[in-house]
């Protein structure tokens, strides 16, 4: 969960973006959904042209609140980890990420 308006989102996804092309170099199974609070669909896709992943489409707004609700996700940035089977992991993602692309899979999987 991410925004354009929200300056700490910025600066945590140029991190997560460096790590993610490094997981991917390295030929490791990683994905990323990008959920966006953003305000309007402009905003959203200035935003996600930042990132190298995936992302729910603006217009998804009912899935973007559900998915919201279902992970008490009312701080960004967010990020939740889950394993290839859709298991929850972790509300931490943040914390593997700052801990580099060296440690995936962080001790989760």
């Amino acid at each position: 969960f991410s925004a354009s308006w929200c300056g700490p989102c910025h600066a945590f996804t140029a991190q997560l973006a460096k790590l993610y092309n490094e997981v991917k170099a390295d030929g490791k199974k990683f994905e990323i959904v990008f959920l966006s609070s953003d305000n309007d669909a402009e905003a959203f896709q200035q935003h996600f042209q930042q990132m190298p992943w995936l992302a729910l489409p603006f217009d998804e707004r009912t899935t973007f609140e559900k998915l919201k609700e279902a992970f008490d996700a009312h701080s960004i940035p967010s990020l939740f980890l889950f394993d290839s089977s859709g298991k929850f992991l972790t509300d931490d993602g943040r914390s593997c990420v700052y801990s580099g692309a060296a440690s995936y899979p962080w001790g989760l999987f």
